[in-house]
């Protein structure tokens, strides 16, 4: 599609240009298979897409999953995020966090939070003179708004609870939810330490990804996996951050979604490691059950919220002012998606 083409700017009014451009970008679909989605839903989710068809990939790239293998003890990671309330110089959150161990076929299940988290530029520079955290001050200065503080606390939050968890259960997998690239976002440094300290304990770093942007850059890889019918992983060929980590996707249920997993090890360490998940407990979709479980109790109540603004008073004199919404003193009933769910589009 060219839209400086002589046939879209040189033969019609100025104010039939932009619909002449919107109709020629249609071009580009025609004939095409389109997943159905609700406005509300991310632009990475995978459903249908696995059906891609494309070229094949070799037999060889994909690698078969092997049972019955538990070198290591599972450990699922999560947390959530609630903004509470916000000040003229920061930001006041709820933040919960969780990490399940299987061991032995039973679930141990251990939850932190909820904790009010106050962010501001004196927080950070505080945090920022932690071992490794030093990139956290030159973000935060960059990027002083709601969705970089949330990001930060979250990467910092989970980073304490996976270096916990390391210590609890020596030689074990920890597995967070989400693809380790989110850890890279403060730096390399960060990543590092984690990855060296979760080997020092003598297990691994895993991240498990239920929806990624790879779908779009190897389709074929995602149809792959999905057409083989049983539990197998193919390698996707794009480097880790500096070999730090080798990126799969895989199915670890027969029938199940293809899922991005990045594995912090190398060579066939990262198959054994990838078998030892497949060992684990999954759900009918082949998602780890321990994910799922730390998803599940990490996951902040609309009480658990109003308990800490009760605290927040009783104990750090905050006084919490009432707000309105601007976009629904302007827009009335129409600050609405077509979900009707009150979102703005």
């Amino acid at each position: 599609m060219n839209i400086h083409d002589k046939s879209i700017t040189g033969t019609r009014r100025d104010g039939y240009r932009v619909i002449d451009i919107l109709m020629e970008t249609l071009k580009s679909v025609k004939g095409k298979s389109v997943v159905a989605l609700s406005p509300n839903n991310g632009f990475s989710d995978l459903s249908p897409l696995f059906l891609y068809d494309g070229a094949d990939i070799d037999d060889g790239a994909v690698i078969k999953l092997s049972g019955g293998i538990s070198d290591y003890t599972v450990v699922g990671l999560d947390s959530s995020i609630v903004l509470v309330g916000e000040a003229c110089d920061g930001f006041l959150f709820g933040i919960k966090g969780a990490f399940v161990a299987e061991v032995g076929g039973e679930y141990r299940i251990h939850r932190f939070g909820p904790f009010p988290f106050y962010y501001n530029d004196e927080v950070v520079s505080v945090i920022s003179r932690l071992d490794g955290f030093t990139s956290l001050r030159m973000l935060w200065k960059r990027y002083p708004d709601l969705s970089m503080a949330k990001r930060l606390t979250i990467i910092f939050f989970e980073y304490l609870l996976a270096e916990l968890a390391s210590s609890m259960y020596r030689a074990s997998l920890i597995v967070i939810d989400g693809s380790l690239s989110m850890m890279r976002f403060l730096g390399l440094s960060i990543l590092k330490n984690l990855i060296d300290m979760v080997k020092g304990s003598g297990g691994h770093l895993i991240g498990v990804a239920k929806r990624t942007r790879l779908v779009r850059r190897f389709p074929w890889l995602f149809s792959a996996v999905a057409r083989v019918g049983e539990p197998c992983v193919v390698k996707v060929p794009i480097d880790g951050l500096d070999n730090f980590y080798e990126v799969f996707i895989g199915v670890f249920r027969p029938g199940g979604v293809p899922l991005r997993v990045d594995v912090a090890s190398s060579g066939g360490d990262a198959v054994k490691v990838l078998n030892n998940i497949y060992s684990a407990g999954h759900t009918s979709h082949g998602y780890l059950e321990v994910l799922k479980e730390a998803h599940i109790v990490s996951k902040m109540s609309t009480g658990e919220v109003i308990a800490l603004k009760r605290f927040l008073e009783d104990r750090y004199d905050v006084r919490f002012i009432n707000s309105f919404g601007l976009r629904d003193v302007i827009f009335g009933a129409y600050n609405c998606s077509l979900g009707g769910n009150g979102e703005g589009i």
